[in-house]
């Protein structure tokens, strides 16, 4: 959760980086200069292939979410950041057992 948290952080803390010069110049019909984006999904699964077992790891389906944000550094720049993350089980044909909890993030 600590992981969650510093992102979190820091895409909050970048927003004000965009405003103050949409401010300044007093351009209220401009285009918003900060941009930010959650969403939720379902992330179909995937798989792997170890090299060192030499077998095939398939990763199960399941909720993924996450989001960006995105806002102006320049007159003709942006900067945008994306975070996304997905809990799933990490499974293999032939093993005994149960699969292996994975925490699949993005940024």
């Amino acid at each position: 959760m600590n992981r969650i948290a510093c992102i979190a952080m820091l895409l909050i803390g970048a927003i004000p980086l965009g405003a103050p010069d949409a401010l300044a110049q007093g351009r209220s019909s401009d285009p918003p200069t900060i941009q930010i984006a959650p969403f939720v999904g379902y992330q179909f699964g995937g798989s792997i292939f170890s090299e060192t077992f030499n077998r095939k790891f398939s990763f199960k389906s399941g909720l993924n979410w996450g989001g960006s944000v995105d806002f102006a550094i320049g007159e003709t720049w942006r900067f945008e950041a994306y975070y996304s993350r997905q809990d799933t089980e990490l499974q293999s044909s032939g093993l005994a057992g149960a699969g292996l909890d994975v925490k699949v993030e993005r940024l």
